[in-house]
């Protein structure tokens, strides 16, 4: 039976390859069995096969392998059976074994299909396939591949499925643990502090890191010394990330003693004082902007006292622009008819108060809040 040439060389490199390695990695040995599926030009069924293969695993993901097989092949008449070998040698790539046990793999490589009929292809061809390796102990493990087995001498395209049981030798033997007497992650040869409490948080050295002086705070305002830009702050102040007190929006809302008669809307003198309390707030506070509420009792339609409320609310506005100058621009008028009662409209006096005109104002004031 004639052997390639070409095939014999590459075999050859492998082992000599796999040998020069100073500290081998992992070598394993797979026996299996399963079926040759030949093109239908050739005339043979499809016939069982023996395995022998040896494989080098020459990182975590790549590896080499050298496989041989042997079969009988049944021709169909006039093609006489002949007995046949297949070897080969592929380079394989290993996935990241799944839950530890479970590692698939991609195969290829180039090999030969022998036939020792009068007249049979010996096919050199490259094959490309993947299988699956599963761990049965640290040793052993099942196997399965599927492959296909392009021919580049003719046209022929062959197939192979086999199931092999493999031995892996060469396991690195485990490093002995390192003492570690107090338990705490340190060997002893470098425990500078053997006797560390269980459950310690330590060092390198086995020792129990010094914990770090906490930072000051000294006014006790939750903002430390050193980002604390208002030193000093009372602790019952609430203070912003700089630490100093922070200025809130605050409403503030005047009620003004500003009456009228039965559909009036005339300010007279004896009601300046009241205004005036608002104008000494709006200049005391100059972004401050207010709204003049005009209001009225129940007595008439709905509709004409929103009408007089509004024109209340534009007398109280005019009396502080004209008497008090204050920017008109800063003040809002507006008028809620008789929707807003403070009193009882079902008596005179109750009715009295309806017939008013509130301020309300709103600024932003530093307030001081206890916690």
């Amino acid at each position: 039976m004639r052997i390639s040439f070409i095939t014999l060389t590459l075999l050859g490199s492998m082992m000599s390859f796999a040998y020069a390695q100073t500290a081998p990695k992992e070598w394993d040995v797979s026996v299996g069995a399963g079926g040759i599926f030949f093109d239908g030009d050739r005339n043979y069924d499809e016939d069982p096969i023996l395995s022998l293969g040896v494989g080098y695993r020459l990182t975590p993901h790549w590896g080499l392998e050298g496989r041989l097989g042997g079969f009988e092949a049944d021709g169909d008449a006039p093609v006489e059976d002949a007995d046949g070998l297949l070897y080969q040698l592929d380079g394989l790539y290993h996935f990241t074994p799944t839950a530890g046990v479970f590692e698939p793999f991609l195969a290829a490589g180039l090999g030969q299909i022998e036939l020792d009929a009068e007249g049979a292809d010996d096919d050199f061809a490259l094959n490309l396939g993947a299988g699956f390796k599963h761990a049965i102990s640290k040793a052993w493990y099942w196997r399965g591949d599927a492959r296909v087995y392009e021919s580049l001498d003719s046209s022929n395209r062959d197939g192979l499925i086999l199931l092999s049981l493999g031995h892996v030798f060469g396991h690195p033997t485990p490093a002995p643990v390192p003492l570690d007497s107090d338990g705490d992650g340190v060997p002893d040869a470098n425990d500078q502090c053997p006797q560390s409490p269980a459950g310690a948080i330590v060092d390198a050295n086995g020792c129990t890191p010094a914990k770090p002086e906490a930072p000051k705070d000294s006014d006790q305002d939750g903002v430390i010394d050193t980002l604390d830009q208002c030193p000093g702050t009372p602790t019952d102040v609430v203070v912003d990330a700089q630490g100093c007190p922070k200025l809130v929006e605050k409403q503030v809302t005047i009620r003004l003693n500003v009456q009228f008669a039965t559909d009036k809307a005339v300010v007279t003198p004896a009601y300046y004082p009241e205004i005036e309390k608002v104008a000494e707030f709006m200049a005391k506070h100059p972004g401050t902007q207010v709204v003049i509420e005009g209001h009225t009792d129940a007595s008439g339609l709905d509709s004409y006292n929103l009408l007089l409320s509004q024109r209340r609310a534009d007398a109280v506005k005019t009396v502080l622009v004209n008497e008090f100058a204050i920017d008109a621009a800063r003040i809002e008028a507006k008028g809620f008819g008789e929707t807003r009662p403070i009193a009882d409209n079902n008596s005179a006096a109750g009715r009295q108060q309806n017939r008013r005109v509130d301020a309300v104002l709103s600024t932003k004031v530093q307030v001081t809040e206890v916690r």
